[in-house]
């Protein structure tokens, strides 16, 4: 894998004017980290995830790296919430999103999800940069799930994903949308459902394919193109096997 691939699937907005980290703080899943970077969510009233996205505290004021195809979803969502205060929504078309596996000079952080996935930087992007698959590979093979691929707006609930094992929801912080359903999964071990990692014999079959489990069946979430692929199966599955496609995959779950 090269020093850094462009995520060509993510874009980047700006939140502009006063009070943009207590407005943030209202409504997503994990606190803002001042002059860093965190993941988070936006849920429903139910605790479902909407959207997922990376807040960056830059010095030019609130970056947000959010799925370019939901973008002007999440944009207009957003600006519900926004009123009457001076915060103001706006896209940075001059900037690209990559993945970077080197430390980089320009403006980067560490991805907060896990250490290997590197660094998140922003820069112009140039005819040298990588395709996404690598990167894609990579997200998979460490069992880190992507809301836009492995699940659908409204689908899955937060910590059926695993965002509280890849630092995406925060249990201290103050209220948020969809918090009082996420504490109590969380709290009383409510969690039916995780997000785990399968290693297939041969090719993973499509995203979408059925699993067979013990008492029913799941879908396939994404695959990176070889033996690997990302499911939400429930646990108590656990210790079992599932079969997909006629193949019986290793199944690793995510602690």
């Amino acid at each position: 894998m090269s020093a850094r691939v462009r995520l060509t699937d993510r874009c980047l907005l700006r939140l502009s004017g006063d009070g943009g980290p207590d407005f943030l703080n209202s409504l997503l899943t994990n606190s803002i980290n001042p002059k860093g970077i965190c993941y988070a969510a936006l849920l429903t009233p139910q605790g479902r995830v909407l959207y997922d996205l990376f807040v960056v505290d830059t010095p030019t004021g609130l970056v947000l790296d959010v799925a370019r195809t939901t973008s002007q979803e999440l944009q207009q969502t957003l600006q519900r919430y926004i009123l009457r205060r001076p915060l103001v929504i706006t896209a940075i078309d001059e900037l690209a999103v990559f993945s970077s596996f080197t430390p980089p000079q320009e403006l980067a952080y560490q991805d907060p999800r896990h250490p290997d996935l590197g660094w998140r930087l922003y820069a112009p992007s140039t005819p040298e940069d990588e395709d996404l698959s690598s990167y894609s590979h990579r997200r998979i093979a460490l069992g880190i799930p992507d809301p836009f691929y492995d699940s659908k707006p409204g689908q899955d609930f937060a910590l059926d994903l695993n965002l509280d094992l890849i630092a995406g929801v925060s249990f201290s912080k103050g209220c948020y949308i969809g918090q009082e359903v996420t504490a109590r999964m969380k709290h009383r071990g409510l969690i039916k459902r995780r997000l785990v990692r399968l290693y297939f014999p041969e090719k993973a079959p499509a995203a979408g394919s059925p699993i067979s489990g013990p008492d029913g069946e799941a879908v396939l979430r994404s695959q990176d193109g070889g033996h690997l692929a990302l499911a939400v199966l429930p646990v108590h599955w656990r210790g079992q096997s599932v079969c997909c496609d006629g193949q019986m995959p290793e199944i690793k779950w995510i602690d």
